[in-house]
């Protein structure tokens, strides 16, 4: 079936999971093609590959490099092949395995490990651990010894708050350069096998074929190694299945960011192919020209206006991928503009036939409530009547709601819907829905058990564009045919920033720093997230996973790292493609980060700004994430945390309540210092800062075990919820808070508690 055939192909819930089960990657690696013979690159996909080195960057445990062994390394090609590791191997060995590759070529293993044959890099580690000026001496150095043994024998460390502390004491250390490359490689490799045994064990449980199965762990591969991926297919079933586990957050965002950027870099070969293929000269010039401003979402000049729109009818008209379509569209939009320039979504509204003049001017009012986040009372009350006239809802209804929050904030969940509604009646492509409905998620309200139907206002209800843009086996064009050496270079160092593919590590580098590409990999990353929304339950459990809310509350965490950065203070009062451009302007146009959006949805992320902008010291940043290295950062299934979190007194009359993880880490830092006596694995729940002075140097802290406190100008008290007594239960209640009712409150809390424990 044609590209084109499939674009107007409008399939069924039931034929669109059959086509999952059946479509799978046959394609060769782009990553890989600068170094094919030219006939080989123009060939199909079914062209032998010839000779080209296949590379993988691989972390070989301590014990293996030192004895040897054998190790298993899955390929692009989704198979896992066994290989023999010899003795006593030195980093950046370069291993070669006959045959195996995509097409029959041989594959270069380059390897990587914390071994040496004197023990160095073991013993200066350690060494730093020990002079580390920790809080929790013993505590946090008898945690940061076991992690790095977890990360010589390359296996995954779960805790990774005590993880990232480790990283910050080795990163800002005097260590030799090459020592702290193999243990941040060490590092990153921990995160991998985490993310790499999650989707195993997913896989092991779903009802895929094994053909899918293989394109899934394949394209994983791909990602793995920051280079373009060949199934978009797969990569929706690969995101789904990463964002559905019960992985950390931090890792499902450092997962979703990078496929972000991996896809960001295939849309972006395509489109360049595709111009270099179907034009030259002065015109190509122009059109490569403007289509780098577009996908770095830079301002286009008055003189390149009509390049620009001439290069949008040139894409709509093309016979690329509509996925590919729709993310050039939404590059458009979150691109800065001048003031004549209008969206091309905007556009396509504007010239159907199938709306009104009224619909398309609350069209106009709509978007730039909802995506530009522009607003004002005139346009919000009109947006509102037509809303509540359109669907038939009582205005007093919506006033009611509205006085419960800020209006503005009201007002764009409803503009959202307006817009959904009427984009899917002006009957666009399937291209501009996709684009705009991405757009429209980035106000759609998505928490806790609400986050299943809100997300369904991100995709059209009246028609199964999803055939045409998540379930195309492929990019819509062969993987072999993208390259041309100088285009497939060019973006490869611009978009991946260090893939093997340019030299790089890969995610085996962690953070990577990208030179451009700052609008199409946002957008990237917001269609991928509706592309899950349209996932059912029974796409989950062909996949393997357990249930939908998670998978999409999990993503749209993710999305909400793009539209807001709160944690960086960053773009906080803004909203839409305004937010992501303000938010990435902010970041130095750091782009995607291969781990930089881990960083900053960690509690510790405005700490690791801080240090950027150099507002910090090294002492104060290791004391604070050696705070929240004793937090609870992650949900817990425990009763008797959960009993805690669902009934502990959240407002008090004079004192400051916090609830992990959102307690602010100087003020857990005083607490700690001065009554927190923790023991080993104990986490901090809350914190109540009692203080006059609100430094939280005096207060009451609750654990997973136990309540600690203290009183102005007196000892810390604590005891543990089972041996609680009455006595103990009111003295700190009376004691601690001035209010009366807070005290009652608190005691009676204090004593449900107890009962709780006590069974």
């Amino acid at each position: 079936m044609s590209n084109t055939e499939m674009s107007n192909w409008d399939i069924s819930q039931l034929n669109r999971r059959h086509f999952m089960k059946l479509s799978a990657a046959g394609v060769v690696s782009l990553a890989a093609m600068e170094l094919l013979p030219e006939a080989t690159k123009s060939g199909s996909a079914d062209t032998v590959n010839g000779n080209f080195e296949e590379k993988y960057q691989i972390f070989v445990p301590v014990e293996a490099a030192r004895w040897g062994g054998s190790q298993s390394v899955t390929l692009r090609s989704g198979d896992t092949i066994k290989v023999k590791i010899p003795r006593r191997l030195r980093e950046n060995s370069k291993l070669t395995v006959k045959r195996v590759g995509l097409e029959g070529n041989d594959v270069t293993l380059i390897c990587h490990t914390l071994y040496d044959t004197n023990g160095t890099t073991a013993d200066s580690i350690n060494e730093e651990i020990n002079q580390a000026n920790f809080i929790k001496k013993e505590l946090t150095k008898d945690r940061c010894h076991t992690i790095y043994e977890s990360l010589e024998n390359g296996k995954f460390v779960r805790d990774l708050v005590a993880l990232d502390l480790l990283d910050y004491v080795i990163e800002s250390s005097k260590l030799d350069e090459d020592i702290s490359q193999r243990y941040s490689i060490a590092s990153n490799n921990s995160r991998l096998k985490g993310i790499e045994e999650a989707i195993v064990d997913t896989l092991a449980k779903s009802k895929l074929r094994k053909k899918r199965k293989k394109s899934i762990t394949g394209t994983f591969q791909y990602i793995r190694a920051g280079e373009p991926v060949p199934d978009f297919a797969a990569l929706t079933d690969l995101n789904a299945i990463v964002a559905g586990s019960n992985l950390p957050e931090q890792l499902k965002q450092l997962y979703l960011t990078a496929s972000a950027k991996s896809k960001a870099v295939t849309v972006d070969v395509i489109i360049v192919q595709l111009i270099k293929e179907k034009l030259n000269g002065q015109k190509e010039d122009d059109y490569l020209s403007v289509w780098e401003k577009v996908r770095n979402g830079e301002k286009i000049s008055d003189g390149e206006e009509k390049t620009l729109a001439s290069l949008d009818r040139f894409i709509e008209n093309s016979d690329i991928s509509e996925t590919s379509k729709a993310l050039y569209l939404v590059a458009r939009v979150l691109g800065e503009k001048g003031d004549s320039q209008k969206d091309p979504l905007q556009e396509a509204i504007e010239s159907s036939n199938k709306l009104t003049d009224k619909e398309k001017h609350i069209y106009n009012l709509a978007y730039s409530l909802a995506v530009k986040g522009e607003s004002n009372e005139q346009t919000e009350a009109e947006v509102v009547q037509y809303a509540v006239a359109t669907f038939h809802r009582d205005l007093s209804e919506a006033e009611e709601k509205a006085e419960a929050q800020d209006f503005a904030e009201y007002v764009k969940p409803i503009a959202a819907k307006l817009m959904k509604w009427l984009i899917a009646k002006a009957d666009i492509p399937p291209s501009y829905q996709w684009a705009s409905f991405a757009l429209v998620g980035l106000v759609t309200e998505q928490k806790g058990s609400d986050v299943a139907s809100a997300a369904a206002a991100l995709v059209p209800t009246t028609t199964s564009v999803l055939s045409v843009l998540g379930v195309k086996t492929g990019t819509g064009v062969a993987i072999s045919s993208l390259s041309g050496g100088a285009a497939t270079t060019a973006t490869l160092t611009t978009l991946g920033g260090g893939s093997v593919a340019a030299g790089g590590l890969g995610m085996l580098g962690g953070l990577v720093v990208v030179t451009g590409g700052a609008a199409l990999i946002g957008a990237t990353g917001l269609l991928s997230v509706a592309l899950l929304t349209r996932m059912d339950g029974k796409d989950y459990v062909n996949l393997g996973i357990a249930g939908t809310v998670g998978v999409l509350t999990s993503a749209t965490v993710a999305l909400a790292v793009w539209t807001g950065a709160g944690a960086l203070g960053v773009a906080g009062s803004l909203s839409g493609a305004a937010a992501i451009t303000a938010t990435i302007s902010a970041l130095g146009g750091l782009s995607v980060m291969t781990g930089g959006v881990a960083l900053i949805a960690l509690g510790t992320g405005f700490a690791v700004w801080s240090v950027l902008k150099g507002k910090k010291s090294k002492g104060d940043i290791l004391k604070e994430l050696e705070s929240c290295a004793y937090m609870l950062t992650e949900p817990s299934d425990d009763p008797l945390v959960q009993f805690i979190q669902k009934n502990l007194p959240k407002k008090y009359e004079h004192e400051d309540f916090y609830l992990a993880p959102a307690i602010p880490l100087d003020k857990l830092y005083n607490a700690m210092s001065i009554y927190g006596y923790l023991d080993p694995g104990e986490k901090i729940l809350a914190l109540i800062d009692t203080s006059g002075n609100h430094n939280a140097k005096d207060g009451i802290l609750l654990t997973d075990r136990k309540i600690l406190s203290r009183a102005a100008y007196s000892n810390a008290e604590y005891a543990s919820y089972s041996t609680l007594s009455w006595s103990e239960i009111f003295q700190v209640s009376n004691t601690m808070l001035e209010s009366y009712s807070d005290a009652a409150e608190f005691a009676r809390f204090l004593i449900r508690l107890q009962e709780q424990v006590q069974g």
